[in-house]
């Protein structure tokens, strides 16, 4: 398994990431050449997500906050269980 980037990786993004900071389903990634970049999880089997979504995202139909993170408060009151189109939360920002 490869190691987990780093906790400067976060500020190699180039920008905040919103609500991917707090999300379980994004992952950090940095290149051996030192470039960082985050991809979410969900979008292998959620087609309404982009895999690499643009930064910051403020709103997102998956967000599903980690346990204890901010994350959930950013949300600011939308669903965290990825309501359809059309309901809380239907864009991704």
């Amino acid at each position: 398994m490869a190691p987990e980037p780093s906790g400067g990786a976060w500020l190699k993004l180039g920008a905040d990431p919103g609500l991917c900071a707090g999300c379980q389903h994004a992952k950090l990634n940095e290149t051996r050449r030192g470039t960082a970049y985050l991809r979410c999880t969900r979008a292998a089997w959620d087609a309404r997500l982009p895999r690499y979504p643009r930064l910051p995202v403020t709103q997102c139909v998956g967000f599903e906050p980690v346990s204890g993170s901010l994350g959930a408060q950013q949300q600011g009151g939308g669903s965290t269980r990825g309501d359809p189109p059309g309901q809380r939360g239907d864009q991704i920002g």
